[in-house]
Protein backbone atom coordinates (compact mmCIF):
# COMPACT_ATOMS: atom_id res chain seq x y z
CA UNK A 1 0.00 0.00 0.00
CA UNK A 2 1.23 3.45 -0.79
CA UNK A 3 1.03 5.63 2.26
CA UNK A 4 0.78 9.39 1.72
CA UNK A 5 3.77 11.66 2.18
CA UNK A 6 4.77 10.36 5.61
CA UNK A 7 6.82 7.65 3.95
CA UNK A 8 9.14 10.30 2.61
CA UNK A 9 11.28 12.56 4.69
CA UNK A 10 9.66 15.86 3.97
CA UNK A 11 12.00 18.79 4.24
CA UNK A 12 11.78 20.46 7.44
CA UNK A 13 10.19 23.78 7.14
CA UNK A 14 12.84 26.15 6.02
CA UNK A 15 13.10 29.78 6.91
CA UNK A 16 12.40 29.21 10.44
CA UNK A 17 10.97 18.22 7.38
CA UNK A 18 7.89 17.97 8.73
CA UNK A 19 6.35 17.79 8.96
CA UNK A 20 9.35 14.90 8.09
CA UNK A 21 10.28 15.51 8.68
CA UNK A 22 9.62 16.45 7.95
CA UNK A 23 14.92 18.80 7.13
CA UNK A 24 16.63 19.66 8.92
CA UNK A 25 13.28 20.36 7.34
CA UNK A 26 14.71 21.30 6.58
CA UNK A 27 17.68 20.45 6.17
CA UNK A 28 17.06 17.59 8.53
CA UNK A 29 16.82 20.29 11.10
CA UNK A 30 13.59 22.12 11.18
CA UNK A 31 14.57 25.31 9.56
CA UNK A 32 17.25 27.35 7.94
CA UNK A 33 16.47 30.55 9.78
CA UNK A 34 15.47 28.95 13.05
CA UNK A 35 19.15 28.27 13.56
CA UNK A 36 20.61 31.22 11.70
CA UNK A 37 23.66 32.47 13.54
CA UNK A 38 25.59 35.56 12.67
CA UNK A 39 29.25 34.96 12.09
CA UNK A 40 30.09 37.78 14.50
CA UNK A 41 28.62 37.42 17.98
CA UNK A 42 26.43 40.16 19.45
CA UNK A 43 28.61 40.37 22.55
CA UNK A 44 31.62 42.66 22.80
CA UNK A 45 34.92 40.82 22.73
CA UNK A 46 37.57 42.17 25.04
CA UNK A 47 41.22 42.55 24.18
CA UNK A 48 43.38 44.24 21.59
CA UNK A 49 43.15 43.08 18.00
CA UNK A 50 45.51 40.48 16.61
CA UNK A 51 45.69 41.37 12.88
CA UNK A 52 46.61 37.92 11.58
CA UNK A 53 44.04 36.10 13.73
CA UNK A 54 41.39 38.65 12.78
CA UNK A 55 42.21 38.17 9.11
CA UNK A 56 41.87 34.39 9.47
CA UNK A 57 38.55 34.88 11.25
CA UNK A 58 37.21 37.20 8.57
CA UNK A 59 38.26 34.76 5.85
CA UNK A 60 36.62 31.88 7.73
CA UNK A 61 33.36 33.82 7.97
CA UNK A 62 33.42 34.50 4.22
CA UNK A 63 34.17 30.86 3.39
CA UNK A 64 31.33 29.65 5.59
CA UNK A 65 28.90 31.98 3.84
CA UNK A 66 30.23 30.66 0.51
CA UNK A 67 29.36 27.07 1.59
CA UNK A 68 33.05 26.10 1.79
CA UNK A 69 32.68 24.69 5.28
CA UNK A 70 35.83 22.57 5.49
CA UNK A 71 37.96 25.55 4.46
CA UNK A 72 36.07 27.79 6.89
CA UNK A 73 36.80 25.39 9.76
CA UNK A 74 40.49 25.33 8.80
CA UNK A 75 40.77 29.12 9.16
CA UNK A 76 38.65 29.24 12.31
CA UNK A 77 41.14 26.77 13.78
CA UNK A 78 44.13 28.88 12.71
CA UNK A 79 42.63 31.99 14.32
CA UNK A 80 41.69 30.01 17.44
CA UNK A 81 45.29 28.82 17.89
CA UNK A 82 46.56 32.40 17.83
CA UNK A 83 43.88 33.66 20.21
CA UNK A 84 44.61 30.80 22.60
CA UNK A 85 48.35 31.51 22.57
CA UNK A 86 47.61 35.17 23.28
CA UNK A 87 45.14 34.17 26.03
CA UNK A 88 42.33 36.09 24.35
CA UNK A 89 39.82 33.64 25.70
CA UNK A 90 36.60 35.27 24.51
CA UNK A 91 37.88 35.36 20.92
CA UNK A 92 39.14 31.80 21.27
CA UNK A 93 35.75 30.61 22.55
CA UNK A 94 34.03 32.49 19.72
CA UNK A 95 36.14 30.64 17.11
CA UNK A 96 35.51 27.29 18.76
CA UNK A 97 31.78 28.01 18.75
CA UNK A 98 31.91 28.72 15.03
CA UNK A 99 33.78 25.48 14.36
CA UNK A 100 31.19 23.52 16.35
CA UNK A 101 28.39 25.29 14.50
CA UNK A 102 29.81 24.46 11.07
CA UNK A 103 30.42 20.84 12.05
CA UNK A 104 26.93 20.28 13.44
CA UNK A 105 24.74 22.34 11.12
CA UNK A 106 26.53 22.24 7.79
CA UNK A 107 28.72 19.12 7.73
CA UNK A 108 26.55 16.79 9.80
CA UNK A 109 29.50 15.76 12.01
CA UNK A 110 27.35 16.07 15.09
CA UNK A 111 29.25 13.91 17.57
CA UNK A 112 32.51 15.66 16.69
CA UNK A 113 30.76 19.00 17.22
CA UNK A 114 29.42 17.91 20.61
CA UNK A 115 32.88 16.77 21.75
CA UNK A 116 34.49 20.03 20.65
CA UNK A 117 31.81 22.21 22.22
CA UNK A 118 31.95 20.26 25.51
CA UNK A 119 35.69 20.86 25.63
CA UNK A 120 35.12 24.53 24.76
CA UNK A 121 32.57 24.82 27.55
CA UNK A 122 35.05 23.51 30.12
CA UNK A 123 37.69 25.98 28.90
CA UNK A 124 35.20 28.83 28.94
CA UNK A 125 34.07 28.14 32.51
CA UNK A 126 37.71 27.79 33.63
CA UNK A 127 38.99 30.95 31.94
CA UNK A 128 35.94 33.24 31.88
CA UNK A 129 33.68 32.00 34.67
CA UNK A 130 30.38 30.14 34.54
CA UNK A 131 28.29 33.29 34.01
CA UNK A 132 30.13 34.65 30.98
CA UNK A 133 28.05 35.37 27.89
CA UNK A 134 30.41 33.39 25.65
CA UNK A 135 29.90 30.42 27.93
CA UNK A 136 26.17 30.98 27.41
CA UNK A 137 26.74 30.92 23.64
CA UNK A 138 28.61 27.62 23.91
CA UNK A 139 25.73 26.14 25.91
CA UNK A 140 23.36 27.47 23.26
CA UNK A 141 25.37 25.82 20.46
CA UNK A 142 25.53 22.55 22.38
CA UNK A 143 21.76 22.72 22.59
CA UNK A 144 21.59 23.07 18.81
CA UNK A 145 23.98 20.13 18.28
CA UNK A 146 21.96 17.89 20.58
CA UNK A 147 18.76 19.07 18.89
CA UNK A 148 20.12 18.13 15.47
CA UNK A 149 21.15 14.72 16.81
CA UNK A 150 17.59 14.12 18.03
CA UNK A 151 18.56 14.28 21.74
CA UNK A 152 15.83 16.76 22.60
CA UNK A 153 16.01 16.55 26.40
CA UNK A 154 19.77 17.22 26.32
CA UNK A 155 19.11 20.14 23.96
CA UNK A 156 16.65 21.63 26.46
CA UNK A 157 19.15 21.15 29.28
CA UNK A 158 21.79 23.26 27.53
CA UNK A 159 19.31 25.86 26.29
CA UNK A 160 18.13 26.36 29.87
CA UNK A 161 21.72 26.77 31.07
CA UNK A 162 22.31 29.38 28.39
CA UNK A 163 19.04 31.13 29.22
CA UNK A 164 19.84 31.31 32.93
CA UNK A 165 23.18 33.03 32.23
CA UNK A 166 21.62 35.53 29.81
CA UNK A 167 18.75 36.42 32.14
CA UNK A 168 21.18 36.90 35.03
CA UNK A 169 23.48 39.11 32.95
CA UNK A 170 20.57 41.18 31.61
CA UNK A 171 19.74 42.32 35.14
CA UNK A 172 23.24 43.70 35.72
CA UNK A 173 24.01 44.86 32.18
CA UNK A 174 25.08 48.37 31.32
CA UNK A 175 22.99 50.66 29.10
CA UNK A 176 23.13 49.45 25.52
CA UNK A 177 24.26 45.93 26.41
CA UNK A 178 20.84 44.76 27.61
CA UNK A 179 19.35 44.93 24.11
CA UNK A 180 21.95 42.48 22.75
CA UNK A 181 21.40 40.11 25.64
CA UNK A 182 17.62 40.20 25.17
CA UNK A 183 18.15 39.36 21.48
CA UNK A 184 20.01 36.26 22.64
CA UNK A 185 17.22 35.45 25.10
CA UNK A 186 14.72 35.67 22.23
CA UNK A 187 16.91 33.30 20.20
CA UNK A 188 17.02 30.78 23.06
CA UNK A 189 13.23 30.96 23.54
CA UNK A 190 12.86 30.36 19.81
CA UNK A 191 15.12 27.30 19.92
CA UNK A 192 13.37 25.90 22.99
CA UNK A 193 10.15 26.27 21.03
CA UNK A 194 11.71 24.21 18.25
CA UNK A 195 12.52 21.40 20.68
CA UNK A 196 9.02 21.32 22.12
CA UNK A 197 7.64 21.35 18.57
CA UNK A 198 9.72 18.30 17.69
CA UNK A 199 8.49 16.62 20.88
CA UNK A 200 4.91 17.37 19.75
CA UNK A 201 4.35 19.46 22.89
CA UNK A 202 2.59 22.14 20.88
CA UNK A 203 1.32 24.12 23.85
CA UNK A 204 4.85 24.61 25.20
CA UNK A 205 6.19 25.26 21.71
CA UNK A 206 3.72 28.10 21.19
CA UNK A 207 4.44 29.48 24.65
CA UNK A 208 8.17 29.84 23.91
CA UNK A 209 7.64 31.04 20.36
CA UNK A 210 5.32 33.78 21.55
CA UNK A 211 7.82 34.78 24.27
CA UNK A 212 10.47 35.10 21.57
CA UNK A 213 8.09 37.02 19.30
CA UNK A 214 7.19 39.47 22.09
CA UNK A 215 10.85 40.34 22.75
CA UNK A 216 11.59 40.69 19.06
CA UNK A 217 8.64 43.00 18.36
CA UNK A 218 9.56 45.12 21.41
CA UNK A 219 13.20 45.39 20.31
CA UNK A 220 12.83 45.55 16.54
CA UNK A 221 9.26 46.55 15.71
CA UNK A 222 6.75 44.66 13.56
CA UNK A 223 8.78 44.60 10.36
CA UNK A 224 12.04 42.81 11.14
CA UNK A 225 13.61 39.60 9.92
CA UNK A 226 13.76 38.02 13.39
CA UNK A 227 10.04 38.73 13.73
CA UNK A 228 9.57 36.97 10.38
CA UNK A 229 11.38 33.91 11.78
CA UNK A 230 9.05 33.86 14.80
CA UNK A 231 5.97 34.11 12.58
CA UNK A 232 7.38 31.30 10.47
CA UNK A 233 7.90 28.99 13.44
CA UNK A 234 4.52 29.73 14.98
CA UNK A 235 3.02 28.84 11.61
CA UNK A 236 4.85 25.52 11.71
CA UNK A 237 3.18 24.60 14.99
CA UNK A 238 -0.24 25.35 13.56
CA UNK A 239 0.55 23.00 10.68
CA UNK A 240 1.04 20.12 13.09
CA UNK A 241 -2.02 21.08 15.12
CA UNK A 242 -3.93 20.92 11.85
CA UNK A 243 -5.02 24.57 11.91
CA UNK A 244 -4.03 25.35 8.33
CA UNK A 245 -5.74 28.74 8.24
CA UNK A 246 -3.55 29.93 11.12
CA UNK A 247 -0.51 28.25 9.58
CA UNK A 248 -1.04 30.07 6.30
CA UNK A 249 -1.69 33.35 8.12
CA UNK A 250 1.62 33.25 9.99
CA UNK A 251 3.63 32.01 7.02
CA UNK A 252 2.19 34.82 4.91
CA UNK A 253 3.06 37.36 7.62
CA UNK A 254 6.60 36.02 7.52
CA UNK A 255 6.70 36.22 3.72
CA UNK A 256 5.33 39.76 3.76
CA UNK A 257 8.14 40.99 6.04
CA UNK A 258 10.76 39.27 3.93
CA UNK A 259 9.41 40.75 0.71
CA UNK A 260 9.43 44.24 2.30
CA UNK A 261 12.95 43.80 3.63
CA UNK A 262 14.55 41.98 0.73
CA UNK A 263 14.03 41.86 -2.99
CA UNK A 264 11.88 39.08 -4.42
CA UNK A 265 14.91 36.92 -5.22
CA UNK A 266 16.30 36.64 -1.69
CA UNK A 267 16.95 33.18 -0.15
CA UNK A 268 14.65 33.88 2.79
CA UNK A 269 11.82 34.70 0.40
CA UNK A 270 12.51 31.31 -1.18
CA UNK A 271 12.35 29.75 2.28
CA UNK A 272 8.88 31.24 2.82
CA UNK A 273 7.69 29.93 -0.54
CA UNK A 274 9.09 26.54 0.46
CA UNK A 275 7.10 26.55 3.70
CA UNK A 276 3.90 27.60 1.99
CA UNK A 277 4.46 24.75 -0.43
CA UNK A 278 4.85 22.35 2.46
CA UNK A 279 1.53 23.45 3.97
CA UNK A 280 -0.29 22.82 0.72
CA UNK A 281 1.52 19.47 0.30
CA UNK A 282 0.35 18.39 3.74
CA UNK A 283 -3.16 19.52 2.83
CA UNK A 284 -2.92 17.35 -0.28
CA UNK A 285 -3.18 20.38 -2.60
CA UNK A 286 -0.30 19.31 -4.83
CA UNK A 287 -1.01 21.89 -7.53
CA UNK A 288 -0.38 24.81 -5.19
CA UNK A 289 2.44 22.99 -3.39
CA UNK A 290 4.27 22.46 -6.68
CA UNK A 291 3.80 26.11 -7.66
CA UNK A 292 5.37 27.36 -4.41
CA UNK A 293 8.19 24.82 -4.57
CA UNK A 294 9.01 25.88 -8.12
CA UNK A 295 9.07 29.55 -7.08
CA UNK A 296 11.51 28.63 -4.31
CA UNK A 297 13.66 26.68 -6.78
CA UNK A 298 13.84 29.59 -9.24
CA UNK A 299 15.06 31.94 -6.52
CA UNK A 300 17.58 29.46 -5.17
CA UNK A 301 19.02 28.78 -8.60
CA UNK A 302 19.39 32.54 -9.11
CA UNK A 303 20.90 33.30 -5.70
CA UNK A 304 22.78 30.11 -4.76
CA UNK A 305 23.39 28.50 -8.12
CA UNK A 306 22.83 24.89 -9.11
CA UNK A 307 25.26 23.37 -6.58
CA UNK A 308 23.94 24.35 -3.14
CA UNK A 309 22.14 22.43 -0.34
CA UNK A 310 19.14 24.77 -0.47
CA UNK A 311 18.77 24.17 -4.21
CA UNK A 312 18.95 20.44 -3.49
CA UNK A 313 16.16 20.84 -0.96
CA UNK A 314 13.91 22.33 -3.63
CA UNK A 315 14.66 19.48 -6.04
CA UNK A 316 13.88 17.07 -3.21
CA UNK A 317 10.53 18.69 -2.43
CA UNK A 318 9.43 18.78 -6.05
CA UNK A 319 10.39 15.13 -6.38
CA UNK A 320 8.11 14.27 -3.47
CA UNK A 321 5.16 16.00 -5.14
CA UNK A 322 5.68 14.15 -8.42
CA UNK A 323 5.90 10.88 -6.52
CA UNK A 324 2.65 11.61 -4.70
CA UNK A 325 0.98 12.33 -8.05
CA UNK A 326 2.23 9.01 -9.45
CA UNK A 327 4.75 10.52 -11.89
CA UNK A 328 7.50 8.26 -10.61
CA UNK A 329 10.15 8.75 -13.27
CA UNK A 330 9.98 12.54 -13.03
CA UNK A 331 10.16 12.19 -9.24
CA UNK A 332 13.26 10.01 -9.63
CA UNK A 333 14.96 12.65 -11.80
CA UNK A 334 14.43 15.34 -9.16
CA UNK A 335 15.58 13.14 -6.28
CA UNK A 336 18.68 12.05 -8.16
CA UNK A 337 19.53 15.67 -8.90
CA UNK A 338 19.15 16.50 -5.20
CA UNK A 339 21.40 13.55 -4.32
CA UNK A 340 24.14 14.64 -6.75
CA UNK A 341 24.19 18.13 -5.24
CA UNK A 342 24.22 16.86 -1.67
CA UNK A 343 27.05 14.41 -2.34
CA UNK A 344 29.09 17.25 -3.83
CA UNK A 345 28.33 19.93 -1.23
CA UNK A 346 27.65 17.97 1.97
CA UNK A 347 29.44 14.67 1.42
CA UNK A 348 28.33 11.06 1.61
CA UNK A 349 27.88 10.95 5.41
CA UNK A 350 25.35 13.72 5.97
CA UNK A 351 21.72 13.49 7.14
CA UNK A 352 20.48 15.33 4.04
CA UNK A 353 22.31 12.88 1.79
CA UNK A 354 20.54 10.14 3.74
CA UNK A 355 17.28 11.96 3.03
CA UNK A 356 17.89 11.69 -0.71
CA UNK A 357 18.76 7.99 -0.52
CA UNK A 358 15.56 7.46 1.50
CA UNK A 359 13.35 9.26 -1.01
CA UNK A 360 14.90 7.51 -4.02
CA UNK A 361 14.27 4.22 -2.25
CA UNK A 362 10.63 5.17 -1.76
CA UNK A 363 10.20 5.94 -5.47
CA UNK A 364 11.73 2.60 -6.48
CA UNK A 365 9.33 0.89 -4.08
CA UNK A 366 6.42 2.72 -5.74
CA UNK A 367 7.72 1.65 -9.17
CA UNK A 368 7.86 -1.94 -7.92
CA UNK A 369 11.63 -2.39 -7.92
CA UNK A 370 11.99 -3.63 -4.36
CA UNK A 371 15.65 -4.65 -4.75
CA UNK A 372 16.77 -1.12 -5.62
CA UNK A 373 14.42 0.26 -2.98
CA UNK A 374 16.07 -1.90 -0.30
CA UNK A 375 19.56 -0.86 -1.44
CA UNK A 376 18.85 2.87 -1.24
CA UNK A 377 16.97 2.62 2.04
CA UNK A 378 19.84 0.66 3.60
CA UNK A 379 22.25 3.39 2.41
CA UNK A 380 20.02 5.93 4.13
CA UNK A 381 19.77 3.93 7.35
CA UNK A 382 23.54 3.41 7.52
CA UNK A 383 24.21 7.16 7.31
CA UNK A 384 21.53 8.02 9.84
CA UNK A 385 22.86 5.52 12.37
CA UNK A 386 26.26 7.20 12.13
CA UNK A 387 25.05 10.79 12.29
CA UNK A 388 21.85 10.79 14.38
CA UNK A 389 20.75 9.57 17.79
CA UNK A 390 19.42 6.01 17.85
CA UNK A 391 15.89 7.21 18.63
CA UNK A 392 15.76 10.03 16.08
CA UNK A 393 12.43 10.23 14.19
CA UNK A 394 14.22 10.14 10.83
CA UNK A 395 15.63 6.73 11.62
CA UNK A 396 12.06 5.68 12.36
CA UNK A 397 11.07 6.93 8.89
CA UNK A 398 13.58 4.66 7.16
CA UNK A 399 12.58 1.68 9.33
CA UNK A 400 9.01 2.39 8.25
CA UNK A 401 9.96 2.49 4.58
CA UNK A 402 11.95 -0.75 4.82
CA UNK A 403 8.85 -2.28 6.36
CA UNK A 404 6.86 -1.21 3.32
CA UNK A 405 9.39 -2.79 0.98
CA UNK A 406 9.31 -6.12 2.80
CA UNK A 407 5.52 -5.89 2.88
CA UNK A 408 5.60 -5.63 -0.93
CA UNK A 409 7.88 -8.68 -0.97
CA UNK A 410 5.29 -10.49 1.19
CA UNK A 411 7.93 -11.04 3.88
CA UNK A 412 5.48 -10.11 6.60
CA UNK A 413 7.60 -11.05 9.62
CA UNK A 414 10.48 -8.77 8.59
CA UNK A 415 7.99 -6.10 7.57
CA UNK A 416 6.29 -6.22 10.97
CA UNK A 417 9.65 -6.06 12.72
CA UNK A 418 10.64 -2.85 10.89
CA UNK A 419 7.21 -1.27 11.47
CA UNK A 420 7.39 -2.03 15.20
CA UNK A 421 10.90 -0.57 15.46
CA UNK A 422 9.60 2.56 13.75
CA UNK A 423 6.58 2.74 16.06
CA UNK A 424 8.74 2.35 19.18
CA UNK A 425 10.93 5.31 18.21
CA UNK A 426 7.98 7.48 17.20
CA UNK A 427 6.07 6.88 20.42
CA UNK A 428 9.17 7.84 22.40
CA UNK A 429 10.17 10.84 20.31
CA UNK A 430 6.82 12.23 19.14
CA UNK A 431 4.16 11.08 21.59
CA UNK A 432 0.99 9.03 21.21
CA UNK A 433 -1.06 11.58 19.26
CA UNK A 434 1.29 12.34 16.37
CA UNK A 435 0.31 11.53 12.79
CA UNK A 436 3.60 9.69 12.28
CA UNK A 437 2.47 7.30 14.99
CA UNK A 438 -0.80 6.91 13.09
CA UNK A 439 1.20 5.97 10.00
CA UNK A 440 2.92 3.18 11.95
CA UNK A 441 -0.42 1.93 13.23
CA UNK A 442 -1.79 1.89 9.66
CA UNK A 443 1.13 -0.11 8.32
CA UNK A 444 1.11 -2.61 11.18
CA UNK A 445 -2.63 -3.01 10.64
CA UNK A 446 -2.04 -3.77 6.95
CA UNK A 447 0.42 -6.53 7.83
CA UNK A 448 -2.07 -8.10 10.21
CA UNK A 449 -4.66 -8.02 7.41
CA UNK A 450 -2.28 -10.05 5.22
CA UNK A 451 -1.65 -12.44 8.13
CA UNK A 452 -5.45 -12.77 8.52
CA UNK A 453 -5.24 -11.50 12.11
CA UNK A 454 -8.28 -9.32 11.47
CA UNK A 455 -9.07 -8.38 15.06
CA UNK A 456 -5.56 -7.00 15.59
CA UNK A 457 -5.71 -5.24 12.23
CA UNK A 458 -9.01 -3.54 13.15
CA UNK A 459 -7.55 -2.30 16.44
CA UNK A 460 -4.50 -0.71 14.74
CA UNK A 461 -6.52 0.86 11.91
CA UNK A 462 -9.00 2.39 14.34
CA UNK A 463 -6.13 3.89 16.35
CA UNK A 464 -4.70 5.42 13.18
CA UNK A 465 -8.06 6.85 12.10
CA UNK A 466 -8.68 8.42 15.51
CA UNK A 467 -5.32 10.19 15.50
CA UNK A 468 -5.56 11.43 11.91
CA UNK A 469 -9.11 12.78 12.25
CA UNK A 470 -8.10 14.61 15.45
CA UNK A 471 -5.05 16.12 13.75
CA UNK A 472 -6.34 16.86 10.25
CA UNK A 473 -10.13 16.79 10.28
CA UNK A 474 -12.11 14.65 7.83
CA UNK A 475 -11.04 16.24 4.51
CA UNK A 476 -7.46 15.01 4.20
CA UNK A 477 -5.75 12.28 2.17
CA UNK A 478 -4.36 10.53 5.26
CA UNK A 479 -7.85 10.21 6.69
CA UNK A 480 -9.08 8.87 3.35
CA UNK A 481 -6.27 6.32 3.36
CA UNK A 482 -7.33 5.21 6.84
CA UNK A 483 -10.89 4.67 5.59
CA UNK A 484 -9.56 2.79 2.55
CA UNK A 485 -7.54 0.53 4.84
CA UNK A 486 -10.60 -0.26 6.97
CA UNK A 487 -12.63 -0.91 3.82
CA UNK A 488 -10.04 -3.40 2.55
CA UNK A 489 -10.00 -5.11 5.94
CA UNK A 490 -13.75 -5.77 5.76
CA UNK A 491 -13.54 -6.67 2.06
CA UNK A 492 -11.10 -9.45 2.98
CA UNK A 493 -13.77 -10.78 5.32
CA UNK A 494 -16.57 -10.44 2.70
CA UNK A 495 -18.36 -7.90 4.91
CA UNK A 496 -19.48 -5.93 1.90
CA UNK A 497 -21.81 -3.43 3.55
CA UNK A 498 -19.09 -2.22 5.94
CA UNK A 499 -16.63 -2.18 3.07
CA UNK A 500 -18.88 0.09 1.01
CA UNK A 501 -19.53 2.43 3.93
CA UNK A 502 -15.82 2.90 4.59
CA UNK A 503 -15.04 3.49 0.91
CA UNK A 504 -17.83 6.08 0.86
CA UNK A 505 -16.22 7.83 3.84
CA UNK A 506 -12.86 7.67 2.07
CA UNK A 507 -14.25 9.48 -0.97
CA UNK A 508 -15.59 12.22 1.28
CA UNK A 509 -12.04 12.67 2.60
CA UNK A 510 -10.53 12.80 -0.90
CA UNK A 511 -13.08 15.07 -2.64
CA UNK A 512 -13.79 18.52 -1.29
CA UNK A 513 -17.51 19.21 -0.92
CA UNK A 514 -18.60 15.60 -1.49
CA UNK A 515 -20.78 14.68 1.49
CA UNK A 516 -23.25 12.08 0.21
CA UNK A 517 -23.43 9.07 2.55
CA UNK A 518 -25.29 6.87 0.08
CA UNK A 519 -23.07 4.02 -1.13
CA UNK A 520 -24.88 4.27 -4.49
CA UNK A 521 -23.61 7.81 -5.14
CA UNK A 522 -20.11 8.72 -6.32
CA UNK A 523 -18.57 12.16 -6.86
CA UNK A 524 -19.55 13.70 -10.20
CA UNK A 525 -15.95 13.83 -11.36
CA UNK A 526 -16.30 16.09 -14.45
CA UNK A 527 -18.10 18.69 -12.34
CA UNK A 528 -15.82 18.65 -9.31
CA UNK A 529 -12.44 18.09 -10.88
CA UNK A 530 -11.52 21.79 -10.62
CA UNK A 531 -12.51 24.42 -8.09
CA UNK A 532 -10.65 27.16 -9.92
CA UNK A 533 -8.49 27.10 -13.00
CA UNK A 534 -5.80 24.50 -12.37
CA UNK A 535 -6.85 23.89 -8.75
CA UNK A 536 -8.00 20.36 -8.09
CA UNK A 537 -10.72 19.56 -5.54
CA UNK A 538 -9.32 16.03 -5.25
CA UNK A 539 -6.49 15.85 -2.74
CA UNK A 540 -5.32 12.37 -3.80
CA UNK A 541 -6.39 11.11 -7.22
CA UNK A 542 -4.63 7.75 -6.85
CA UNK A 543 -6.31 6.94 -3.57
CA UNK A 544 -9.68 8.16 -4.83
CA UNK A 545 -9.29 5.75 -7.74
CA UNK A 546 -8.47 3.01 -5.22
CA UNK A 547 -11.71 3.78 -3.35
CA UNK A 548 -13.78 3.70 -6.55
CA UNK A 549 -12.21 0.40 -7.63
CA UNK A 550 -12.78 -0.98 -4.13
CA UNK A 551 -16.43 -0.03 -4.24
CA UNK A 552 -16.82 -1.77 -7.59
CA UNK A 553 -15.23 -4.93 -6.18
CA UNK A 554 -17.43 -4.80 -3.09
CA UNK A 555 -20.61 -4.36 -5.14
CA UNK A 556 -19.59 -7.30 -7.33
CA UNK A 557 -18.93 -9.42 -4.25
CA UNK A 558 -22.23 -8.34 -2.72
CA UNK A 559 -24.06 -9.25 -5.96
CA UNK A 560 -22.37 -12.67 -6.18
CA UNK A 561 -23.20 -13.43 -2.57
CA UNK A 562 -26.86 -12.50 -3.09
CA UNK A 563 -27.00 -14.40 -6.41
CA UNK A 564 -26.02 -17.59 -4.67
Amino acid sequence: MTVYFQRKIFPTLSGGHLLGALCFILLIWLSYNSFSQSQTENFDIAGADSPLANAYLSLADSLSKAVQYDSAIYYYQKSAIIYKDEKKWEKYINCQNQIGWNLAIYLGEIQKAIELLNSTLKTGISKLGKDNLFVAKTCNNLGVAFYVSGSYDKALEYYKRSLAICLKKSKSSIIGEESNILKEVATIYNRMGLVYWKKSDYEMALEYYYLSLSIRIKNFGQVHLDVAVSYNNIGNVYIDIGDYDQALRFQRLSLSIRLKTYNQYHPEVAASYNNLGLIYAIKGDYYRALDYYQQALRIRLKTFGSQHPETAQSYNNIGIIYDEEGDYFTALEYHQQALRIRLKTLGSQHPETAQSYNNIGVVYDDIGDQEKATKYLQYSLSIKRKTLAADHPHIATTYNNLGLVYDAKQDYERSLDFFQQSLSIRLKALGEDHYRVAESYTNIGNVYVEKKAYSKALDYHNKALTIDVNVFGNYHPLVGIDYNSLAKLFLKQSQFRKTLNYYQSAMQSFVKGFEDNSIYVNPALPGIYQLKKGESMINSKLHLLEALEGKAEAFYGKWKKRDR
